[in-house]
């Protein structure tokens, strides 16, 4: 065990939206996290009911209205 917080690995990437906020869940600690690209600290956090190893994905629909969204889960062969 390292003596250092360092997290866990990423497998998926970041959305960076031009608002200044990063959303990644591509850890392998079922967790959704937003942070702020300028300061890099935590803004938000949310569980997933699963690993989400994936980049998320987003819709602008109206003005400030923004959906992220992900597939969190087991894989599977479609």
């Amino acid at each position: 065990m390292l003596p250092l917080a360092i997290g866990t690995p990423n497998n998926g990437g970041p959305l960076v939206t031009a608002g200044g906020l990063i959303f990644i869940a591509a850890t392998t600690d079922n967790k959704l996290r937003a942070l702020n690209i300028k300061t890099g600290r935590q803004v938000w956090q949310d569980d997933l009911p699963a690993g989400d190893q994936t980049t998320e994905a987003h819709r602008s629909l109206a003005p400030f209205s923004h959906h992220t969204g992900s597939v969190a889960g087991p894989s599977c062969v479609l």
